[in-house]
């Protein structure tokens, strides 16, 4: 037997009860500004190179960029905060871009470093990289393309691939740009 079960609302909570799918906070332009500047200045002050700081801060730093995403939309106009706005989002771009690259150069050198074994005697020898020159030269282009496409963002840029690059000197003999910043 089915039973239909009728339910009662209550006058006084039924206003109460119901829920929007949208909410919103409203901010003043000073607060978006500050909440901007922090986000900024938090980006653009740590050590990229550090893989442990970005592994830790990187998904707070975005779930703040939503949060200020939304927060700024109604000043976007206004030439200071637009322009910070952008200046975030390429940071973002920049970031994860160096991210990848030294990412990726960390894990050729963690290749190379397993094939001599144990102590570099052979036993337990990983193995070898067969195209380890194109690789670094794929990177020498990332990293030249890098410095053309954000100029703004030499030092960072430097800080983490031209870093990685000449660490990766130390084990393999080739020639980058700058490779004069780095003497190792």
């Amino acid at each position: 037997m089915l039973r239909v079960y009728q339910s009662v609302a209550r006058p006084a909570l039924a206003g109460a009860a119901r829920r929007t799918y949208v909410t919103s906070e409203v901010y003043n332009r000073e607060e978006v500004a500050i909440k901007v500047k922090t986000l900024k200045g938090s980006l653009q002050g740590t050590n990229w190179a550090d893989y442990l700081n970005l592994v830790q801060n990187v998904p707070f730093w975005e779930c703040e960029l939503e949060r200020i995403a939304t927060a700024a939309s109604p000043y976007l106009a206004d030439p200071e905060l637009g322009k910070d706005m952008d200046e975030i989002h390429r940071t973002f771009d920049v970031l994860y871009a160096c991210e990848d690259v030294r990412d990726h150069l960390n894990e050729i050198m963690e290749v190379s470093t397993r094939t001599t074994g144990i102590m570099g005697i052979g036993i337990f020898s990983g193995d070898t990289i067969d195209n380890v020159e194109e690789l670094i030269e794929n990177v020498v282009h990332e990293y030249d393309d890098l410095l053309v496409r954000y100029p703004d963002f030499k030092p960072k840029i430097e800080q983490t691939v031209g870093h990685g690059l000449g660490l990766m000197r130390q084990k393999y003999k080739f020639r980058f740009g700058s490779m004069h910043r780095f003497f190792f």
